[in-house]
């Protein structure tokens, strides 16, 4: 059984279990994000992120994914410093592909 989380750290396993109560935003590279990526995420680059981009009123928490987990630490505080409730996917979607986890691609 999975414990929703609002701050945090969430492993691929957790996620998986818990996908329908989570918005995945994605925050690696556009080249990244065609070569897979979770069915459902949102892609928001870090780079945007950064310069005050931010995913629209979300109602459930945010799951980021990124190439690694210092990249959706940063993601996670500029969310939550927005008012979004955020956690962290750890190891990233190296992790999420070692769980044996659905990756679908975008060719666009």
């Amino acid at each position: 059984m999975h414990t929703l989380r609002r701050r945090g750290t969430l492993e691929p396993d957790d996620l998986d279990a818990a996908l329908r109560d989570y918005v995945v935003v994605d925050v690696r590279s556009r080249n990244q994000w065609r070569l897979g990526h979770i069915p459902g995420s949102v892609h928001l680059p870090i780079d945007r992120l950064r310069t005050g981009d931010h995913p629209s009123a979300e109602p459930l928490p945010i799951a980021v994914l990124a190439d690694c987990d210092a990249d959706a630490d940063e993601a996670v505080r500029l969310l939550v410093a927005r008012g979004h409730d955020a956690v962290t996917v750890v190891g990233g979607a190296a992790a999420w592909r070692a769980a044996g986890r659905c990756l679908v691609t975008n060719p666009d």
